[in-house]
């Protein structure tokens, strides 16, 4: 029988069939399609039997004893005497003419498809014999009917009961009627082209081409809108997957199962949400496709979304109430797809629908670690803000790493500071022969001069050597020994140095070098590192002179500058870097007068600013070295002066030459600086010579907004004193008032709204400070704004007011403050929502109880007409449920 697999048996030579090789499933699959048709022919005999003889018998004596019924039957119809051949039940022509008439004849039977037994796993061999015995039965009543002349032109003269029969037959085969009947001449040629054409399109063709007029043809003779393929995908998937939106109206409006698994378990939705077909995607909701429903893979329409980078997909899976936290089979979360991505995009996306940022995959990675180890620094942001875990330790390498150290190796400095930025934790490297993979050792072991500096300038690196000290304080020259192991760490012969040679030097320095003072304390290990180093490198290049600079011993650097007047720049302006008297400074100023008027001039200015060393400081600059040198992040003197509020270091710099209005990299002048230390006298002073209030940063901030920034509400009232808009917006959009809402900083609220600012302005996405309170859920701000007047049913761009943040975020006790002040609880989104929809969604029962308390309406309807009850049903909060059923939801 076709489709049906060969069974094999000892002796017979068939070997035995391997139900997973791909063949084999293939039969497998048609063998089953071929039992259910042989299953629905069954039940419409048993049907067909009731009904003629009223009595339940076996199928076999029903093939003997309904024939002549039929015959006479359809004899009576078509008006001719009945066939003699169909009055003899062994006549193998006769079941299957019965079949046809009797299941035409009785259109209940066709009602019985549904009930067709489910597809079975294993074919047992009986059934394979009765399948063979049946098809030999078909082939012999061929053989009977075709041998027969004179029945074969009774019966074709009979065009009513050919179609009707040929119907019939295509109906349960699904293939044209092969009894051996000719065409009559009296169906239309018309007719009959338009029924070729739809034998040879079928309904999943039409679907995946597109071709509307065919599929509606096909489903009005009757054809299942949910039929399978080959593959087990319904037209809806080929229709989904080929975008084609008409086709795929037409088949919803058919009824077609929106929510069917096909190949690999994947929903329509999946098909169209992976190939990015808006709206494919919007009708498939809106016809309510399981929206969380997972494939063998694991993934959902929401993952698949992600990973292709289709961010309006995924926004509106998001609406549906898609789960942002369902991992695939790998352990991978949409947000972790979207990190990959470097999507940021849909990084906020999630975020701001909850995703959780401290998820791992199966291999340990969270979004975070993905972020730094990409060095998307926008990413990154993101997720600190978020409140990602930045102290756990991850598995690299063989070894525990910190996502600083792993910023380092990966050699992203922007990542590097945006960590140290936001209080990455690390250990003070106390000595320089524990080389356990400190940030600072990476950094300068990969020679990466830049992430060296920025540890150093962020005081990361603080290098102290007490352990050495301890060891090796017979011999004070030490020095040259930390110096030679700070060259082993690669290409960095500035900064590292600044910080090491911390040891104050005695008169017996240079009596040895590194290499004789570890071979006496007979430290092989030090001994074979110190060999590895170029001999030649201590006779030009001892570190004594930086020492004697740092330890303030001024006649022992002149003595050696005397004596040696060799001494490389690098030497000299290291030396400058540490010095502390003014004497020391003039002697190396004499020795290389060319060190000052380059960048190192600067660097020795900056590094004397910061340890306050004034002497040397006023030394540097009386000598000529200008105040106005950029150092890192075109940060010059007088901006650090500004920033730590010092009115006599400002005033020393600007006698000396400090231009008050320059600017660093991102646009900030001194003035900006001193707002945020909030030093009243220093801001006064910076005006006076000629600071520039007007003067904005590359993000448009003003001072006042620096001032807000900071909570400094003195500069602020001061400000406004010099008549600067206190309604100035930056490049988001926002006046100060946000900046001061933002950071919870209470007193410089309500002085700006003393000063007269709007409480009621709009940032660039529509929203208020009463929107940017809600979201922090600062009680006090929230206070403040509402007393004086903020619009509490205000909306953004996306129809958001305050309280559509409150219950979002699950925030009762705002919503209930918001409430008490007008806000109006059944105010609906751009998209229909109303608050009590955003509360139902994110399961927040507190909130939910309180809104319907407050009057809100329990079965208001979204855009897409799901109600709250709709939405907790789908995300399966019972006990939210219940509360909706109580008030009256339905």
């Amino acid at each position: 029988m076709p489709g049906t697999p060969a069974t094999s048996s000892p002796g017979n030579g068939h070997e035995e069939l391997d139900s997973n090789r791909p063949e084999n499933v293939s039969l497998k699959k048609r063998t089953i399609a071929l039992e259910e048709k042989v299953h629905r022919v069954e039940i419409a005999l048993q049907e067909t039997q009731s009904r003629l003889c009223g009595v339940e018998e076996s199928l076999h004596k029903a093939l003997h004893t309904m024939f002549p019924r039929v015959e006479a039957l359809l004899a009576g119809l078509e008006g001719r005497q009945p066939s003699p051949q169909f009055a003899d039940p062994l006549c193998p022509s006769a079941p299957l003419a019965e079949m046809q008439a009797g299941e035409k004849d009785f259109p209940d039977a066709e009602d019985e498809e549904d009930d067709a037994l489910p597809f079975e796993d294993e074919i047992g061999e009986e059934d394979v014999a009765n399948e063979e015995n049946n098809e030999s039965d078909l082939e012999v009543h061929s053989d009977c009917n075709t041998s027969d002349e004179e029945s074969h032109e009774e019966v074709a003269t009979l065009p009513t009961a050919k179609t009707r029969l040929s119907a019939l037959w295509q109906w349960l085969t699904g293939g044209p009627w092969t009894l051996g009947f000719t065409p009559s001449a009296e169906v239309d040629e018309g007719e009959e082209s338009e029924q070729e054409q739809l034998a040879a399109l079928t309904l999943h063709e039409a679907a995946a081409v597109g071709d509307v007029r065919t599929l509606k043809q096909l489903l009005a003779s009757g054809v299942d809108p949910s039929s399978r393929d080959h593959n087990g995908n319904c037209p809806l998937h080929l229709s989904a997957l080929q975008g084609n939106l008409a086709t795929t109206a037409t088949l919803l409006q058919a009824s077609a199962q929106v929510g069917a698994c096909g190949y690999l378990l994947q929903t329509p939705l999946h098909c169209a949400a992976r190939e990015g077909h808006l709206q494919i995607v919007e009708a498939l909701l809106a016809a309510g496709a399981p929206v969380n429903s997972q494939d063998s893979s694991g993934e959902t329409a929401l993952t698949l979304a992600v990973a292709n980078g289709h961010e309006d997909i995924a926004d509106l899976l998001l609406e549906y109430g898609a789960s942002c936290d369902i991992a695939n089979l790998e352990g991978k979360t949409p947000l972790l797809l979207a990190v990959s991505g470097g999507h940021s995009s849909m990084v906020e996306m999630l975020l701001l629908d909850g995703a959780s940022f401290n998820s791992t995959d199966l291999e340990g990675q969270s979004p975070l670690l993905l972020a730094v180890l990409s060095g998307k620094k926008d990413i990154v942001r993101q997720l600190l803000e978020a409140g990602a875990c930045q102290f756990k330790k991850y598995k690299r390498n063989d070894e525990e790493q910190t996502l600083l150290q792993i910023a380092v190796s990966a050699e992203h400095p922007e990542v590097v500071k945006l960590l140290i930025e936001y209080g990455a934790c690390h250990d003070n490297y106390k000595s320089l022969m524990d080389a356990r993979q400190k940030p600072l050792v990476i950094a300068a072991r990969n020679g990466n001069l830049e992430l060296v500096k920025l540890l150093l300038h962020c005081r990361i690196a603080e290098i102290t050597t007490p352990s050495l000290l301890r060891k090796y304080q017979v011999f004070s020259s030490l020095k040259d020994l930390l110096y030679a192991l700070y060259h082993q760490l690669g290409k960095v012969p500035l900064y590292l140095v600044y910080r090491v040679l911390g040891i104050s030097c005695p008169d017996s320095i240079g009596r040895f070098n590194a290499l004789h003072f570890a071979a006496a304390m007979g430290h092989a290990r030090i001994v074979e590192l110190l060999l590895e180093v170029d001999p030649a490198l201590w006779k030009e290049r001892k570190p004594i002179l930086v020492a004697a600079a740092k330890s303030g011993q001024d006649e022992v650097v002149k003595c050696l500058l005397r004596h040696r007047m060799r001494w490389n720049e690098e030497c000299v302006t290291a030396a400058l870097c540490v010095a502390k008297n003014a004497a020391t400074v003039w002697a190396l100023a004499d020795a290389r007068p060319e060190v000052l008027l380059s960048s190192s001039g600067g660097d020795a200015l900056f590094w004397a600013l910061r340890d306050r060393r004034m002497e040397a400081l006023r030394t540097l600059l009386d000598i000529g070295v200008s105040p106005n040198v950029c150092g890192e992040n075109g940060k010059n003197t007088l901006h650090e002066a500004a920033s730590e509020g010092d009115l006599n270091l400002i005033s020393m710099l600007i006698e000396r030459g400090g231009d008050t209005n320059c600017r660093d990299v991102n646009g900030k002048t001194s003035l900006h600086y001193a707002a945020m230390s909030g030093d009243i006298s220093c801001i006064a002073r910076l005006i006076e010579c000629g600071a520039d209030l007007a003067s904005v940063t590359d993000n448009l901030e003003t001072v006042l907004h620096t001032a807000a920034h900071y909570g400094q509400r003195q500069a602020l009232e001061m400000f406004v004193g010099w008549d600067l808009n206190v309604d100035a917006v930056d490049c988001n959009g926002w006046p100060p008032l946000f900046h001061a809402v933002d950071n919870g900083h209470v007193s410089c609220v309500r002085t700006l709204i003393d000063l007269g600012t709007n409480v009621n302005v709009q940032d660039k996405r529509g929203q208020t400070a009463l929107h940017c309170a809600t979201r922090h859920s600062d009680g006090l701000c929230l206070s403040i704004l509402l007393e004086r007047v903020a619009d509490v049913n205000q909306k953004d761009h996306k129809g958001n007011t305050p309280l559509h943040i409150a219950a979002k975020n699950g925030d009762s006790s705002t919503a209930l403050v918001l409430l008490q002040c007008g806000a109006d609880a059944n105010i609906a989104d751009s998209n229909g929502k109303a608050p009590l929809h955003l509360a139902v969604k994110s399961g927040h029962v507190n909130c939910t109880s309180l809104l319907l308390q407050r009057g809100a309406d329990p079965s208001c309807e979204d855009e897409s007409g799901c109600t709250p009850l709709m939405v907790a049903l789908e995300c399966n909060h019972r006990e939210i449920v219940e509360l909706l059923c109580s008030a009256g939801a339905w």
